[in-house]
């Protein structure tokens, strides 16, 4: 299969699997608490759902399934599918996403961000009091007393020559390849 095939499949995966794809943004629709969906769900599975629904962060598709597998043998497959269910995440830094739920397609709508990244969500900004202007480094501000440095003066040097010194001459490799192939033999 060539690189235009399967450019062409996904997006048209797009339009066959209930309209959502594999790390699209998407946002809870208005009506989600009172939908037929929600009124059958137990109270904790509520509880989430209003987390998610009073989020600012970013929600996003980590899955596209559906109700039923399609197993129909011939035809298109897609088409033999009667309902579609996404898992949800919520996304607390790019790459970091945790609280997983399910959801019918239909109550989520999908945002469209074309090739833009998304914008910081407020309850992620902070005031930032680390912008402070470069100086350079003395020796007065050198506080650790094992630093290589002490009023200009290096406290340790390095030899201009190789060390040389074997500390046993008499030592023999017992990991080289000549001591495992004469263990062989």
């Amino acid at each position: 299969m060539n690189k235009y095939s399967t450019i062409i499949e996904t997006a048209m995966q797009r339009f066959t699997s209930g309209g959502f794809l594999t790390g699209d943004m998407v946002k809870l629709k208005k009506s989600v608490m009172s939908s037929d969906w929600a009124k059958k769900q137990p109270s904790n599975l509520l509880q989430k759902l209003k987390e998610f629904a009073e989020t600012d962060k970013h929600i996003r598709v980590s899955a596209v399934k559906t109700l039923r597998p399609a197993v129909q043998g011939g035809g298109m497959p897609h088409n033999q599918v009667d309902d579609y269910y996404c898992d949800i995440v919520i996304e607390s830094a790019p790459g970091l996403y945790h609280d997983f739920m399910t959801l019918p397609a239909e109550l989520l709508e999908y945002q469209e961000r074309d090739i833009n990244l998304p914008e910081l969500p407020d309850s992620l900004r902070y005031d930032d009091n680390l912008q402070h202007e470069p100086k350079e480094l003395s020796a007065e501000d050198v506080e650790d007393e094992n630093s290589p440095v002490v009023n200009d003066n290096p406290t340790h040097s390095m030899t201009n020559s190789n060390y040389t010194d074997v500390p046993n001459p008499n030592t023999t490799d017992n990991f080289g390849t000549k001591a495992y192939v004469s263990a062989l033999g």
